[in-house]
């Protein structure tokens, strides 16, 4: 991946150097975890109490990676009630190329059928001002949105803002993923579903049985055993069958309560 943070020409003296600062930061950083807390402090200095980084896909419109400095019980609940599904924020990258402003005096867009429970869940969470800023990432979209719980009054003010855009424009393409998201900042809200077959086949995996019993239990050849596997295990992001098993026990996509041959 090449990533490359060009300063805009013609920019003010303080805005110059917030882009130096950017890109001598990110060329120090040495893997992908150290260039999200690279994006995190620029922010925090323009006023971000929370910031979170995405990649959208554009069809489905839900983030496939999201990764968040929101406090932990706001990114729980953000999890635990999908909200995600009705992110109004992810929506709006899905779909359009703008930056998305937004302050609590204003409500999200009234002509989206999802914008109701989503804008509740932000104002509980106590924040009063966000920015999102996006760019193209393959088919998909990659963001990073600025959310303050200060008043947007002083961090949306027309110098901060652009500011931010500024900042956004030169932090994105340095934004990509550790090849296993996990920890507390992580959501997988993005993950494929497992089919019928491939959820049975990993039960029966999780059993004890070997994919010749498995083929005979199943009634299907043990080819097709193996690409079901397979399939799970490009599903799950696994790297052995064991580690396959243990996610989809702990993501509840099998029941580990029938994990003995019927």
């Amino acid at each position: 991946m090449t990533q490359t943070s060009v300063p805009p020409p013609g920019l003010p003296a303080d805005l110059s150097g917030l882009a130096v600062e950017v890109a001598r930061g990110m060329l120090a950083a040495e893997c992908p975890d150290t260039r999200w807390r690279v994006a995190v402090d620029c922010l925090e200095d323009l006023g971000a109490t929370a910031v979170i980084g995405a990649r959208v896909d554009r069809h489905r419109r839900i983030p496939l990676r999201f990764r968040a400095t929101l406090r932990p019980s706001v990114l729980r609940s953000y999890e635990r009630e999908e909200m995600w599904r009705h992110d109004t924020i992810v929506r709006h990258v899905a779909t359009r190329a703008d930056a998305m402003i937004w302050r609590t005096a204003r409500p999200f867009d009234p002509d989206d059928p999802l914008a109701g429970p989503f804008g509740a869940f932000v104002r509980d969470s106590g924040e009063r001002a966000i920015a999102c800023f996006s760019a193209p990432d393959g088919r998909h979209r990659r963001s990073l949105t600025f959310c303050s719980t200060l008043p947007a009054r002083e961090v949306l003010a027309p110098g901060n803002l652009r500011r931010l855009g500024i900042a956004a424009r030169l932090l994105l393409p340095w934004i990509d993923w550790p090849e296993v998201c996990t920890g507390p900042d992580f959501l997988d809200t993005g993950r494929e579903t497992l089919t019928r077959r491939e959820g049975e086949t990993l039960r029966l995996l999780a059993s004890g049985l070997q994919n010749a019993r498995i083929a005979d239990t199943m009634g299907i050849s043990e080819a097709t055993v193996a690409k079901h596997l397979r399939n799970a295990h490009h599903k799950l992001r696994a790297r052995t069958r064991e580690e396959a098993v243990a996610r989809a026990i702990e993501d509840g996509r099998i029941d580990p309560d029938r994990t003995t041959p019927e």
